[in-house]
């Protein structure tokens, strides 16, 4: 088994990892009937950090509106958002294992 083989199976088990945390926080979020999130509440049930969400937002990823101030991220965007990182349509790097 050459080197290439174990790189591509170790990618392999990183993607399934991801794909694996994804879902979970996917299913958590569905069960959760807050219609807007604050980005402190994004990033703990996304585990990626504070600011990693606001880049998101920024970006334009996650869809947010400001309420009194603060950003507040509707429900429907963060499991769109959700939805695009487990298909892998966007593209967007996540650091899921930065956190």
């Amino acid at each position: 088994m050459g080197t290439g083989s174990r790189n591509e199976e170790s990618s392999m088990k990183e993607d399934s990892v991801k794909e694996a945390l994804i879902e979970e926080t996917l299913s958590e979020v569905r069960t959760i009937s807050h219609i807007f999130f604050t980005v402190a509440e994004v990033a703990e049930v996304t585990r990626i950090s504070y600011f990693s969400v606001l880049r998101l937002v920024s970006a334009g990823e996650i869809t947010a509106t400001k309420i009194g101030g603060q950003w507040r991220i509707p429900r429907t965007s963060l499991v769109s958002y959700l939805v695009k990182q487990s298909s892998g349509r966007d593209g967007v790097e996540n650091d899921y294992d930065n956190k």
